[in-house]
């Protein structure tokens, strides 16, 4: 979503000329399930988060929980210009948020179209974690539903100097939805905005996903990987105005500014099942539950001759674990924003299939490395206490397998400070 109306209009070009992956999504269409109320249980999306901190369900009816949203309120830009603040607009229906787009006509209030949108500022927001929503919008000409984050705080300055994170957005009638990332020096200096086209089920709920580190932004679709925006090495705000809170906006706006309305298909709806706040915690991926990829963990390959991979059975919970087969091998993940002197403990869960011998442990914290050695064909968890340096912030922790031919397994790592 756009908040400058020039900007926004130059910025329609880009997007045209975006080439659009027609790959279609083959995962079955996602179902509502329990909220996960503690650490390292599965999201409906399938990849492991933490701790809930914030949700709204949208079960009622009538009006929106407005503890917790209010109205985006009428601007002059494309997406907001139409933007009515009445509950036919934006809704409940017992099931979803219902946000809906017409042209109607409404005395007093002279504009050609009439659109709904909720947001959580001065309610609501987060500095780094997991979100994710499960959407299903009309598709048809002028349609422009969204699902995006703003900065509560203008700390770098306006719009895009503080940032902008589109998580889900569709034109039209287009085969994939965008999720895109605005910056200053992407947007003003580089005159070119960082917009992904992602593959996704039509006419259908999908589950939209922003992992949100202090380097990175990673988004999903339906449980698969889709992108990613990194911190590079000394980017300041200009390229990375990350690192600031953000609030959440929902909202079926229309694209009369740059494509022809299909009136015959008004009025649109975006329909929003649940929107999830997870605050992350320090191992992401840490269920092995980002479909079939390995990121953000490595394989170490130096003299190794095993393979490691994700897997969709030996799990300990959920859907995937983590795979070591064939000779040696190990897997890492350097973990960050540890503290000096600090006492942390590794729990993770782990198993051999075949062979003889694994082990969990950590290294490059500011002392010996130290690990637990996995002995049983069942799964058990393996506990690796350690202490951080007197300057030391960041962990590799890791899974390794010895160079005897067999398999082992690991899933559901968590670090916890004590």
């Amino acid at each position: 979503m756009k908040r400058n109306f020039k900007a926004a209009l130059l910025l329609s070009g880009l997007w045209l000329m975006q080439s659009f992956c027609t790959k279609s999504s083959q995962q079955p269409v996602l179902q509502k399930k329990d909220i996960p109320q503690q650490s390292l249980m599965n999201t409906t999306s399938g990849i492991g988060g933490d701790d809930l901190i914030w949700s709204d369900e949208f079960n009622g009816s009538g009006g929106f929980d407005v503890t917790k949203w209010s109205h985006c309120i009428r601007k002059v830009s494309p997406w907001n210009m139409y933007l009515t603040s009445t509950s036919n607009y934006a809704y409940q229906n017992d099931t979803n948020l219902v946000l809906k787009m017409d042209n109607a006509v409404i005395p007093g209030d002279n504009v050609p179209y009439h659109t709904g949108g909720i947001e959580t500022r001065d309610k609501f927001n987060f500095k780094y974690g997991m979100i994710e929503a499960r959407m299903k919008y009309d598709e048809g000409n002028g349609a422009w539903p969204a699902f995006w984050m703003m900065p509560q705080f203008n700390t770098y300055g306006g719009w895009p100097r503080s940032g902008e994170i589109d998580i889900c957005e569709h034109f039209n009638t287009t085969t994939t939805t965008q999720q895109n990332v605005f910056t200053y020096k992407q947007h003003l200096i580089n005159q070119k905005a960082i917009i992904y086209s992602a593959p996704y089920i039509q006419n259908a709920y999908n589950v939209y996903t922003l992992l949100w580190t202090e380097n990175s932004l990673r988004f999903f679709v339906n449980g698969k990987f889709t992108t990613s925006y990194n911190k590079a090495p000394g980017d300041t705000w200009e390229a990375w105005p990350y690192d600031q809170p953000m609030y959440i906006i929902f909202n079926q706006s229309c694209t009369d500014t740059w494509w022809y309305i299909d009136l015959n298909k008004l009025p649109f709806h975006n329909r929003v099942d649940y929107v999830r706040v997870y605050q992350a915690s320090h191992i992401y991926n840490a269920g092995f539950e980002y479909g079939n990829a390995l990121t953000p963990w490595t394989a170490w390959s130096a003299n190794q001759t095993g393979a490691v991979s994700v897997v969709n059975n030996n799990a300990h919970s959920g859907t995937n674990a983590l795979s070591l087969s064939g000779g040696e091998k190990s897997a890492e993940q350097l973990v960050t924003s540890l503290k000096p002197n600090t006492t942390y403990v590794l729990k993770a869960y782990a198993k051999l299939g075949t062979g003889t011998g694994a082990s969990v442990g950590v290294k490059n914290y500011g002392g010996t490395t130290v690990g637990s050695a996995v002995t049983s064909n069942t799964y058990t968890q393996q506990q690796i206490t350690f202490t951080t340096g007197a300057t030391n912030t960041s962990a590799l922790i890791y899974f390794y397998k010895n160079s005897v031919n067999g398999t082992a397994y690991a899933d559901d790592f968590s670090l916890e400070e004590l």
